[in-house]
């Protein structure tokens, strides 16, 4: 589980970059 937990807070923290460069929905 903190594998998964951990996992996804990386992707939001990419996601979140990405939506601040790009607008995004």
């Amino acid at each position: 589980d903190r594998d998964v937990n951990s996992a996804l807070n990386i992707l939001a923290l990419g996601h979140e970059r990405l939506a601040g460069g790009i607008p995004v929905l």
